[in-house]
């Protein structure tokens, strides 16, 4: 579940009408958020920490939802008048938060119980990405829609809403963008550079086998992922009617205790060609040990020549989903020192400032949409 919080400091001089506040402007509330809303709370300050001692907020309110898609579905017009009405009760300029509520509530489950609400908001960006009216920067991703959830399709549904879900999805939603069309690129470039292996670790709602399946030629894609998500996917594939090349092999692996060297020999996988690896919006839900130990199996029966592309977090970060933690986390100095102990060479270090002037700048050099500082991008040799 997330919360939407809207805090109201209590700063020297301010005006708060609370008999307005509570019973009209908190009822138009309600109403602008519709079936959206799950419920809601309202605290009056009384005071802080000791007697005589003023609250620091003279009001918070808490709005619950089930999920980020379901607030993004239900923004409209409507809201934009109920912040201009804030001048009728207050001269408070409200703080916005938003949080994760630990319940244990379905919200709380793990990728191994139910596939990743991640994906499909990683998804949900692609297909708003997809829409966007910025020609210079839109995606390509034709199919990411598929696997957007119900409330979530809700934002794609006009050209007003697509624009609130851009806006809504930021700051990630540039840094996606960008992910996105990096690695589009470098498995185009794989099939054209003769490539005949191409594995992605954790697929999640991958689409590319299927967006550049007239390339595929007589390359295999290996698509590794947790069985939950997996099935997700493949049943909306098949209900909607998509054809699943047949260079494509769907692989089941949980990353933290199975061997991706041995479900991939039991698939059919030949070390010995070149391949690429794909390991796209993974690495942060790992451990640090599960990260090194993935980059040694890799090392161990990939053949030499092959490379890897994948994303990784720079410091510290919330993943928004109780869920799906983000558990991992390195320096890009401490991370080429760690690649290098592996023998892998690091061909390119694609840095937030880089993905906006390759994939987030207009045609008169306007960045569109800013890229996280946290994020960056790694294409290595073996």
């Amino acid at each position: 579940m997330i919360k939407m919080s809207a805090l109201f400091p209590n700063t020297e001089g301010c005006s708060f009408d609370k008999e307005y506040f509570i019973k009209t402007h908190i009822p138009m509330t309600e109403k602008a958020w519709g079936t959206a809303l799950k419920k809601f709370e309202i605290d009056i300050g009384l005071s802080g920490q000791g007697a005589g001692v003023p609250p620091p907020y003279i009001a918070i309110v808490n709005l619950y939802f089930d999920s980020i898609e379901a607030i993004q579905s239900a923004i409209g017009p409507q809201h934009k008048e109920l912040a201009q009405l804030t001048a009728q009760f207050t001269t408070i300029k409200p703080i916005f938060q938003l949080s994760m509520v630990a319940s244990g509530n379905s919200s709380d489950q793990t990728i191994e119980e139910k596939p990743s609400q991640t994906a499909a908001y990683v998804a949900l960006c692609r297909a708003l990405s997809f829409r966007d009216e910025r020609t210079d920067i839109k995606g390509h991703d034709s199919l990411a829609h598929l696997f957007v959830s119900d409330d979530g399709k809700k934002a794609l549904e006009s050209a007003d809403s697509i624009t609130r879900g851009i806006k809504f999805c930021a700051p990630i939603y540039g840094t996606l963008v960008a992910r996105t069309a990096f690695f589009d690129l470098k498995f185009q470039n794989a099939i054209t550079d003769g490539i005949r292996q191409i594995v992605l670790l954790g697929a999640g709602y991958d689409t590319r086998a299927y967006r550049f399946s007239s390339m595929l030629s007589n390359a295999t894609v290996y698509e590794l992922d947790i069985p939950t998500t997996q099935k997700r996917k493949l049943d909306i594939l098949r209900d909607a009617n998509i054809k699943i090349p047949p260079q494509v092999k769907y692989v089941r692996i949980n990353f933290k205790n199975e061997s991706i060297k041995e479900t991939l020999l039991k698939s059919g996988f030949d070390p010995t060609l070149q391949t690429l690896v794909l390991w796209e919006g993974v690495t942060y839900y790992l451990t640090e040990t599960v990260f090194r130990e993935t980059l040694s199996e890799l090392k161990s029966f990939i053949t030499k020549g092959s490379s890897i592309c994948f994303d990784y977090l720079t410091k510290k970060w919330e993943s928004g989903r109780i869920g799906e933690p983000f558990l991992f986390w390195i320096s890009p100095e401490a991370l080429c020192e760690n690649l290098s102990s592996h023998d892998y060479k690091v061909i390119e270090h694609i840095t937030p400032s880089d993905m906006e002037k390759r994939y987030l700048s207009l045609a008169d050099g306007t960045v569109a949409e800013k890229a996280i500082d946290v994020y960056q991008f790694v294409n290595v040799r073996m």
